[in-house]
């Protein structure tokens, strides 16, 4: 429910929607317990960090993998690469 408060954290993204660069995610590994609290600067944006990281452990961590446009292909297999 808090993801909408932190729409900006993911404005690295957009910019290859943008552009038309081929995109996709694969998971990478999973979120650890030692991982789950937020250690950055407090405030609103780390109020609502804390809050999306509580409960979070076990759940995927992806990467995102992003080729040139119309090579559709190299994205695809870096991310069957990953996969494996």
């Amino acid at each position: 429910g808090s993801s909408g408060d932190l729409t900006l954290t993911l404005s690295y993204m957009f910019r290859y929607v943008l552009l038309n660069f081929p995109a996709g995610v694969v998971p990478a590994t999973r979120v650890r317990e030692d991982e789950t609290t937020w250690t950055g600067p407090r405030g609103l944006f780390g109020d609502k960090c804390s809050e999306a990281l509580r409960g979070s452990a076990g759940l995927p961590l992806g990467v995102q993998v992003v080729s040139r446009p119309f090579r559709e292909e190299v994205a695809l297999s870096v991310m069957a690469s990953i996969d494996e």
